[in-house]
């Protein structure tokens, strides 16, 4: 019996690199057949609905702004529909100046600072009131006059790419110290509580209030332009002539200077009853959970059943629910090609809110394209130059040139705008002028609309 020959070395390792090379062209092969698959599978593309909008335009002039912020507060502070919390905190810190030896200075420091949380509960302070029902509301009024500055900056409303930081307006206005009467707030009750807390220590003389600095910042919700907050800081100088008596009269036995800074932070917040969804649509697979999109606020000692009620209702019966979670379970298929509309009402305190949601069923991957204009109108000047936000979705796998956006104007004569959404005023018409941008991506098309309000002419500004 013959033996069969050794195999060469040489031709072993012909044939493993073969092999080696055979297994990684099907590997590669494999993951090519994939990635085309992924490509070309069919997806769902769901209906783009636009955000929901702000009832109005964020003011761009500190006139505008003043005016804005004026009338939501005083809606806020008569409403039935919202709850007051509003407190102030005390700042002592700071540079404080006194003439006793430093040891004395140091015990009148330490007074000092003990006296912010003695003083602060001296200013209204409400946790949690019905508007209605609210007594002590603290008055905040704006004059134009009185602003020095209005920093509107649209980065605070704006990421770079034309998207949504948040759904709230923040306005902040930098105001003129000398509005506040410095004569009337020693006459206040504040004024007149801190006295009494000192009254063991010491009296005061030749008392002297100088504002400083004053900042306010309103925020406000862009979806119902409701005022969700307020924030006043208040900075001053107060200057008095101290006479120590009973155990801290060894401190000195003549009145002494004291000057010391002191800072306000008022803090008024409105929570707003409410039902709505944050998201005009949403998709779900077949017989899987979602959370929904849900905002809900009643009082939170309030009890489901007794002091209010929350239903939902289906366009399409028993195919799905929503728990106590604002969970969505599905129960079945659905094959219409249309979606399924999703009702919520709430009934509280004598209101109703009502809101829906459309919900698409499907289990094919899902893809969120569109294009809108946040803001539906503007003004320019004639000569003036504005870029218009455009707020653009695209599916995660887009590059740019595989879709176009395009702007147009109905007048361009008029308003001509180019390929970045920037429109130039060249002049006047007396009807406004529409400026539609269009989406073009892998086979579907998307527009919005905004009106263009031309306004008195002027030498020629640029924004944007």
């Amino acid at each position: 019996m013959s033996k069969a020959k050794p195999m060469k070395k040489g031709l072993k390792i012909v044939l493993i690199v073969l092999i080696v090379l055979v297994l990684l062209g099907i590997c590669f092969g494999s993951l090519a057949l994939y990635a085309h698959h992924e490509f070309t599978k069919e997806k769902f593309w769901l209906p783009y609905v636009p955000q929901k909008q702000s009832l109005t335009a964020f003011p761009e002039t500190a006139d505008e702004a003043v005016a804005y912020v004026n009338r939501l507060y005083a809606e806020a502070v008569v409403s039935d529909e919202a709850e007051g919390n509003w407190r102030t905190d005390v700042d002592l810190g700071g540079d404080m100046s006194v003439s006793l030896p430093d040891a004395d200075a140091s015990l009148v420091r330490f007074i000092r600072d003990g006296a912010a949380g003695k003083i602060a509960p001296l200013y209204p302070n409400e946790p949690g009131v019905n508007m209605k029902d609210a007594k002590d509301v603290p008055a905040v009024e704006l004059n134009s006059a009185d602003v020095l500055d209005y920093p509107f900056d649209a980065e605070k409303i704006y990421n770079p790419n034309g998207t949504f930081i948040s759904d709230d307006y923040v306005l902040e206005f930098e105001v003129d110290p000398a509005s506040v009467d410095g004569e009337a707030l020693k006459d206040g009750d504040v004024c007149k509580g801190v006295l009494e807390i000192l009254a063991p220590a010491a009296s005061v003389d030749e008392l002297k209030i100088e504002p400083k600095t004053v900042h306010m910042k309103f925020t406000a919700d862009r979806l119902t332009d409701r005022l969700r907050g307020v924030e006043i800081v208040r900075t001053y100088d107060i200057s008095a002539k101290a006479r120590f008596t009973g155990e801290y009269g060894a401190l000195s036995a003549e009145p002494v200077d004291v000057t010391l800074p002191y800072k306000t932070v008022q803090h008024i917040d409105f929570n707003w009853y409410i039902a709505r969804f944050t998201q005009g649509d949403i998709a779900v697979r077949h017989d899987d959970v979602k959370s929904l999109p849900v905002e809900i606020y009643v009082n939170e000692a309030a009890e489901k059943g007794k002091d209010f009620t929350l239903t939902f209702t289906y366009s399409v019966p028993d195919l799905m629910e929503v728990d106590d979670e604002f969970v969505l379970h599905m129960h079945g298929r659905h094959d219409m090609d249309g979606p399924v509309t999703v009702g919520m009402k709430l009934e509280y305190n004598g209101h109703v809110y009502t809101d829906e949601i459309n919900v698409y069923v499907t289990d094919l991957e899902m893809v969120k394209t569109g294009v809108q204009f946040p803001f539906k109108e503007v003004a320019a000047a004639v000569g003036e130059s504005v870029h218009l936000i455009t707020d653009l979705r695209l599916p995660e796998e887009e590059k740019e040139g595989d879709y176009t956006l395009t702007y147009a104007s109905s007048d361009p004569d008029a308003v001509s705008v180019d390929e970045n959404g920037m429109i130039t005023v060249s002049k006047a018409v007396s009807d406004p002028v529409k400026i539609t941008v269009t989406l073009e991506c892998s086979g579907h098309t998307y527009s919005d609309e905004m009106i263009v309000h031309i306004t008195a002419e002027t030498e020629g500004t640029t924004n944007g």
